[in-house]
Order: structure tokens, then sequence, then C-alpha cells
């Protein structure tokens, strides 16, 4: 509850790096930041920065497109279906209002300075950080967007940020360039490198495993191992009647006996294997085993009772972790009650007259 109510009065900025590193996970990143209580911020010049990533993509596929018809302009003729002008132009704007609507306001604008084209230039003859110390004049993208988010939290925003940056113009200047935002701006800025999100997911998992661990009851205890009972019963076995009573016969029998690995990696792989047969009633006992070599005579189970074994799965996952490893050992155990073995044969050889007593 206190790092939550810490967590209100911080902002995180976005560089373009962690942006990269995250690729197809940023409305998770997002997701869980907020839920942690940050304040989320990207600069208009890493929105550009990525459009300008996606448009590149897009120019090397026409480009090599081009090659191909040049290569091959006696044999092809190549019919574009968009002007490549016109998607790029697109795909800006798409991505834009995507920014937008995960960020809304807090999207940082380009610094308003009418003098930031001739600070920049200063600040690159004298290799000031985020311009890196070489002779190169690496760092003209890095000092618009420090500039920026100084110009922006002069003004506005929280008292506490930290800009998430794998950047060695800003991780090797840390010191310095903190001590600026500091000066110009009287908050405090840290700046931590993209493992730090990291960190603040293995801080949360850690809390919610000590936190389940503690609150567990004897009455969710029990009835978790009821539910675990009768969900796997009902995997195993299957019940029929008849006028007079109820028998119960085993879907399935194995000749090995499955180890807690096995099934963990069964319940791995149980979603996958549901999605394969999504539109069948049924589901072969070996498609979810995933051991055709060691089970006799397989039979089929309703794809109903397979989704709810997922469904309990995830429960404890996300209700239980901490017994998560039990789970697969109580499960292996349910299973191996249908593991056969061959009778020891003791090759008796009655044949042999000194072995007889008689």
């Amino acid at each position: 509850m206190e790092e939550n109510k810490q967590a209100e009065k911080t902002a995180i900025v976005f560089d373009t790096n962690f942006i990269v590193e995250h690729a197809g996970k940023v409305n998770s990143v997002i997701k869980t930041l907020k839920e942690k209580g940050y304040q989320l911020y990207i600069p208009q010049v890493v929105v550009d920065e990525r459009k300008a990533h996606r448009c590149n993509e897009l120019l090397n596929k026409y480009n090599t497109v081009r090659e191909l018809e040049q290569l091959l302009d006696s044999y092809i003729k190549v019919s574009y279906k968009v002007d490549v002008d016109r998607l790029e132009s697109t795909h800006k704007d798409i991505m834009q209002k995507n920014y937008e609507r995960k960020f809304g306001k807090n999207i940082i604008k380009y610094s308003k300075s009418e003098e930031i084209f001739s600070i920049i230039l200063e600040r690159a003859f004298k290799k000031i950080p985020p311009f890196v110390t070489d002779k190169s004049d690496k760092g003209f993208k890095d000092t618009l967007m420090w500039l920026s988010i100084i110009d922006y939290f002069r003004t506005n925003g929280e008292e506490n940020i930290i800009l998430l940056t794998s950047d060695n113009g800003f991780i090797k200047s840390k010191n310095e360039l903190e001590q600026e935002f500091k000066t110009k701006t009287n908050k405090i800025l840290k700046i931590e490198p993209n493992t730090f999100y990291t960190d603040i997911i293995k801080e949360e998992q850690k809390d919610n495993i000590i936190q389940n661990s503690n609150n567990i009851s004897e009455t969710e205890i029990e009835s978790l191992s009821d539910e675990i009972y009768d969900c796997i019963f009902n995997i195993c076995n299957k019940t029929i009647d008849d006028d007079f009573q109820e028998y119960v016969l085993n879907r399935f029998t194995i000749n090995m006996q499955f180890t807690e690995k096995d099934i963990e990696n069964i319940f791995n792989r149980l979603e996958d294997n549901i999605n394969m047969h999504i539109l069948e009633r049924n589901i072969d006992i070996t498609d979810i085993l995933e051991k055709n070599e060691c089970v006799i005579e397989p039979g089929s189970i309703s794809l109903k009772l397979v989704k709810d074994l997922l469904k309990l799965y995830k429960k404890i996952q996300q209700r239980y972790p901490t017994l998560l490893q039990q789970f697969y050992v109580t499960v292996a155990k349910y299973i191996n009650m249908h593991c056969y073995k061959e009778p020891k044969n003791y090759n008796i050889n009655m044949n042999i007259d000194e072995d007889v007593p008689f």
C-alpha cells in the first residue's frame, strides 16, 4: 500500500529503446505500471522515431520489390495496390492516434524554446550529455528529447520522475544529467536502465507470492483440494450406469508413471492443444498426455472437461502461485493411479530335477 502511494507521486518517461525492447508488449507494460500507480509519459520525439522505424521497414520491403522488378524487367510487371507515400502517411497517422489513445495528454511535446536549435548545436560542440564524448555527433535526438522533458516538467507533472533508458548517452552521464534536471526544474529525476521495469515486475511477483502464501485459509485449501480431485477424476474416469447402479471405468491406462515435470509440460501446452481442437466436441486423451507410446487403450474426453481443467490451472496460477508445484505433484499422483505394470516373470524351469524338492 505504501509502495502504491509512492508510485502515485512518480512519473515514468519512456525512451525509444525501451519501447523497442518491449515491442508487442507495450499494452501489458502500460497496464502493469498504471496498476502500480505510476503516471506514464512518452516524448513526441520517441513517437516520431517509432514512426520512422515502421516506415523504414515498409520502405525496405518496397525497395526489395523494386530491385526485383528492375532485375527481371523483361519477365515481370509489378502492379502496386497502394502508393508507398500514401501508405507511409497512413501508418504515421494510425501510430500517432494509438499513442494518443494510450498516453492521452501525457505525450511530451517538443521544447517550445525559440532557441532550441542553437542550444542543441552548442551542446553538440561542447559534447554536453546526452551527446557522447567521442568523435561522433551522436546525441541529437537524445538531446532534443532531454530538453523537451526538462521544458515540460519545469511547469507540469509530478515531483519525482524516472527516465527509463538504456542509451549510453544517458546512462554514462547519469549523475551529471540528474543534477542538471534538478537545477533547472527543482524536481528529482532518476535515470534508470530498462531492466528497472523487470525489477518492478519481480518485486510484484514476490509480493504476490508472499501475500498468497500467508492468506490461504484451511477452508480454501480444502475447497481447492476437492476441486482438483473432482476435475482430475472426470478427466481420468467416466461414469456409466444401468438400471441398478453406476460403474466407474478408466478412460485410459498407462504403462509408465508420469513425473512432476511431465505434468508441468502438459499444462504448459494445454491451451494450445485445446485451440487445435476448438471446433470439436471431444479430444483424444493422447493429445492431452502427449505420450502416445505409454498410453494403453486410449479413449476420448469431452472438450468441455478439458476446458474446465485449463480454468482450474489458470486459477491456481493466478490466485495460488505458491501451490503450483504441489498441484503438479498431486495431479501426477492421480494420473499414476492408472498405471499398469506387467507382473514379474520368475522363469521357473520345471525340467531341472535338482530344483524339485521331491
